[in-house]
């Protein structure tokens, strides 16, 4: 029987986690281990993982850099299949069966589904590929299958935040690169991948939503402040994947153009008070060590792979809360804005997947909390609300759905 991981890293966000790990305990499918490669940021962190002490596995890592954290992860996880979600990211409850179906094909070494944003009422991301300069088209229609084959111009790739690996894959390749510190780490394990052999699944449904909260490099409007790594990864992945399709010269006006576009980037956003014009002058500063060491380290020859981890690594099944994995589902509407947990804590404490559909204002949201997916349709809030029952009818995935007004 095929054994499955889930991996997060973490760092500076305790109550996100929790909601997370909770998510996690309504997942339909087969038995998987959790396991929880912490940061270096103290806040609370450590009271959120004591509550879980018994359940998952832990580790630390005490530098800010997300692949040495997934490498770490790898090697403490025991599955045959890896997956990585971020600790702001939550899984819909069908999100692991669907997930771990492509592997049934041999020839998969990587699959993920579609991402939604902050919001959790629209996609941030539902098919991409890359080129060898890691500039990315995120605007694709349909999943990149026919881009799957060695040196290819442009690969599929999935995102971080909903991805899942074969073991044998990753180790075939090296895992992840830990130059990447963050931006470009699984785009460049994809590109990987694809020069490999493998072919990336990119699927059409296994739901995350990103909601995409503030960190030590993004700002509470969801504004990246800090770009050393974006512009040092960019440059560094245009090198060592290049492969022959782009000159010298063809890299660096391509990271001329990138850098350009970055800085009218941090300009906007001082326009509209996001930023301080100092972000301006760090930014200028930042380009120029990106230049430096990109370069330099792009042309190095050297790589920072994992090439082992131990398989043999013993499992730790994590608990679940789902009435017995039955996949019974309630959907809840209420007219109103707001509800009380307590209604509808009978059917929580049973393991029910339950639903709450609430009177939505300003824009449609869907959130995971305290156990509940609660949503907040716009359409909701008029008179106007033939859409209702086109909206329950999508959230009616199995045969076990029982719909009640509260």
């Amino acid at each position: 029987m095929t054994s499955i991981s889930i991996i997060i890293c973490t760092d500076g966000r305790p109550t996100a986690l929790q909601n997370t790990l909770s998510a996690l305990q309504y997942l339909y499918g087969p038995d998987f281990e959790v396991c929880v490669v912490r940061g270096p940021t103290c806040d609370g962190i450590d009271d959120v993982l004591s509550r879980w002490q018994k359940q998952i596995k832990i580790a630390c890592n005490p530098l800010r850099n997300l692949s040495i954290s997934r490498n770490i992860g790898i090697q403490m996880a025991s599955g045959d299949l890896i997956a990585f979600i971020d600790d702001d990211g939550i899984p819909e409850a069908e999100w692991l069966e669907q997930v771990i179906e492509p592997f049934s094909d041999p020839q998969t070494g990587a699959a993920g589904g579609i991402v939604m944003d902050h919001t959790g009422a629209r996609p941030q991301y539902l098919y991409a590929s890359a080129n060898r300069l890691g500039m990315a088209n995120c605007n694709l229609k349909t999943a990149a299958t026919d881009l799957n084959f060695p040196e290819s111009f442009n690969f599929p790739y999935v995102q971080g935040t909903n991805s899942i690996f074969r073991r044998s894959a990753l180790m075939d390749v090296g895992c992840f690169d830990e130059e990447f510190d963050f931006y470009l780490d699984e785009t460049d394990l994809c590109c990987r991948l694809v020069d490999a052999g493998w072919r990336i699944a990119q699927l059409d449904n296994a739901i995350v939503h990103h909601k995409f909260l503030p960190s030590q490099i993004r700002t509470e409007d969801r504004v990246t402040r800090s770009l050393y790594q974006v512009l040092k990864n960019k440059l560094y992945f245009s090198i060592v994947n290049n492969h022959g399709h782009y000159s010298r010269a063809e890299i660096r006006q391509s990271m001329e153009h990138f850098v350009r576009a970055e800085r009218e980037g941090i300009k906007h956003h001082i326009s509209n008070q996001r930023l301080s014009p100092d972000d301006l002058a760090i930014f200028d500063q930042d380009a120029q060590r990106a230049w430096e060491i990109g370069w330099e380290k792009g042309y190095s020859n050297t790589r920072h792979f994992l090439w082992q981890a131990d398989s043999d690594t013993i499992p730790l099944i994590f608990p679940r809360q789902n009435a017995a994995y039955s996949k019974e589902c309630i959907i809840c509407v209420h007219e109103s804005r707001h509800y009380s947990h307590e209604t509808i804590k009978q059917f929580t404490d049973k393991g029910y997947q339950v639903h709450m559909i609430l009177h939505g204002t300003g824009h449609s949201r869907v959130d995971f909390e305290n156990g509940v997916w609660i949503h907040r349709p716009v359409f909701l809030s008029t008179p106007q609300d033939s859409n209702l029952k086109s909206y329950i009818k999508n959230l009616q995935r199995n045969t076990k759905t029982k719909i009640i007004s509260i």
